[in-house]
């Protein structure tokens, strides 16, 4: 044998030998996932965290996807995970403070920018219509994590605003709203001029007790402005491989109608900026659901 068959010989061997593991590795990949059963169905009644509706007609389920079930609520249209997947209140604040969002990375200033864009109009009138200057109106970041951004960027602008995190962030007017929730709303120390809520409420376990404090409870000021900033889920077909429900602390997805809802819900006007992906709320009644 020569040298050129020698090395075709050796080279043939080699690619079988590829060949053959190859399909002995696939067979135990496909082994591997064979033996991976599906979650049991969660039982008992599944309630809807944002309106609370627990009709078995109405809160069905969604989807099973990355082993776990999701539900949607054809009142409210919330989707959203059961709560047996939620994680510890450990484990949510060790994902967060993994988080490399912050003042210094601009590309992160860069995300949150078309939320200042859309609410300084808004600040602009309620300084006109109210005769305050930019110093006097106070805004609060809710959720804002353990590296406050935006209210840097607007305090940049000289605008007040003060920061809220239940796991990094304290704030003394937030947490008294529980105690003051079932008194007249006029009796809290402060009030703000504009809230904002980004990359947030898809967190909110119980989204709908954390509105209330928003909304309902006097936190925001009258005729002030709540922005929500949020994926929104445009059509069923882009769950499957969407991003968003990756992240194991996302646990509550909300579609253009479910805003539409709750603006219904607590009787407040609505803005939706579907491809900034954009919610404001404006604090003066408009309709209301029966």
């Amino acid at each position: 044998m020569n040298k050129v068959e020698n090395i075709e010989t050796k080279v043939n061997s080699n690619k079988k030998r590829v060949s053959d593991n190859d399909g002995i590795d696939r067979k135990k990949r496909n082994k591997k996932y064979k033996n991976i059963k599906q979650d049991e169905k969660p039982i008992g009644i599944v309630e809807c965290p944002l309106c609370e509706c627990n009709d078995p007609l109405v809160v069905v389920e969604y989807i099973y996807l990355h082993r776990k079930y999701y539900f949607t609520c054809n009142q409210c249209t919330l989707v959203f995970v059961h709560s047996k997947y939620h994680v510890t209140n450990e484990k949510e604040k060790e994902r967060y403070e993994h988080h490399h969002n912050s003042p210094l990375d601009q590309k992160y200033k860069d995300f949150l920018k078309p939320a200042i864009d859309k609410l300084l109009p808004l600040l602009k009138d309620t300084m006109e219509k109210s005769q305050k200057t930019k110093e006097d109106l106070v805004g609060l970041d809710y959720g804002c994590g353990p590296t406050p951004t935006l209210s840097v960027m607007f305090k940049e602008l000289g605008y007040q605003m003060e920061n809220y995190d239940p796991y990094f962030q304290p704030n003394e007017t937030v947490q008294s709203i529980e105690t003051l929730k079932d008194k007249p709303s006029q009796i809290l120390e402060k009030r703000f001029d504009f809230i904002t809520c980004t990359e947030a409420i898809e967190h909110f376990n119980k989204p709908l007790q954390d509105l209330r404090k928003l909304l309902d409870y006097g936190l925001l000021m009258d005729n002030g402005c709540l922005l929500i900033m949020t994926q929104l889920l445009k059509n069923d077909e882009m769950f499957k491989n969407w991003f968003y429900p990756r992240d194991q602390t996302h646990i509550c997805f909300f579609r253009k109608s479910t805003f539409e809802w709750i603006a219904k819900k607590f009787q407040r006007e609505v803005t939706i900026f579907e491809e900034e992906n954009i919610i404001i709320i404006k604090n003066t009644e408009k309709s209301s659901i029966k």
